[in-house]
């Protein structure tokens, strides 16, 4: 928090002296927003106040972007082609099935560098900063990095739009075999079978259930063995605590 500015010097400050100020007073206060960008919006629009009304301006965009956040605002809808300029649809996320709860306007972003936005809603039209707390949601989408459509299904082949990355199912001849593969290449044990021991399925290593016999186990604790891991030395299995030998 910058310290407060003596009333005596408040009205000779330098552009320079009031963005530096401001953007001190302004940090941490406005999520994802580049405060740089909403503390030269204000400048523009304070051009000929003094330093009072210029706090009071970044008070007052404090206020607006916390209340987006208490009513869950969000952009519903995006310009068309991934475009950054021009018309969105905002409001709060729906609850329900109750139309009224989404409160959806019209935010138009026109330019970042001068910032310029437009909106339906009274509070944009009451006010004479140029920016209400739909504007501050749509700055704030527009701050995050975009990744073009044809690069994103690339990278995200099955990632279907509006939903949640979901990778491709087994086919379903392997789901139909009680016997499935894990993520590293291990055969699981069919569900009528799993008083047995998980075994490799590489057949040039030996599987564990095979190397517990070589080490001389009898009835191996399989919790441990499958702990110990498909393919655990044999040294390692040796030293497991058996139920057949002494074990309680």
């Amino acid at each position: 928090m910058a310290p407060a500015v003596p009333e005596i010097v408040a009205d000779v400050l330098t552009a320079a002296e009031a963005r530096a100020m401001l953007l001190d007073d302004a940090h941490g206060d406005f999520g994802k927003i580049p405060i740089a960008r909403l503390v030269d919006h204000i400048l523009t629009v304070t051009e000929d106040a003094d330093w009072p009304v210029r706090k009071a301006a970044l008070a007052a965009l404090s206020r607006r972007y916390g209340f987006a956040v208490r009513d869950g605002l969000a952009v519903l809808r995006s310009p068309a082609r991934g475009a950054v300029l021009g018309e969105y649809r905002t409001g709060r996320v729906a609850q329900g099935k109750s139309k009224d709860s989404a409160r959806p306007y019209v935010t138009a972003l026109a330019s970042l560098a001068p910032l310029r936005t437009s909106c339906g809603c009274s509070d944009f039209l009451r006010s004479s900063l140029g920016l209400c707390k739909h504007g501050l949601v749509v700055i704030e989408r527009s701050a995050a990095p975009r990744v073009p459509r044809e690069l994103r299904r690339k990278l995200y082949p099955y990632q279907v739009q509006g939903r949640a990355l979901s990778l491709p199912r087994a086919p379903a001849a392997r789901r139909r075999h009680g016997a499935r593969q894990d993520h590293a290449g291990h055969r699981r044990v069919p569900r009528a079978s799993r008083g047995r021991a998980r075994e490799a399925r590489d057949p040039d290593r030996p599987g564990i259930a095979e190397a517990a016999v070589e080490a001389g186990v009898g009835r191996h604790d399989e919790r441990l063995v499958d702990a110990g891991g498909p393919f655990a030395p044999k040294s390692a299995i040796a030293s497991m605590p058996t139920r057949g030998r002494g074990s309680s």
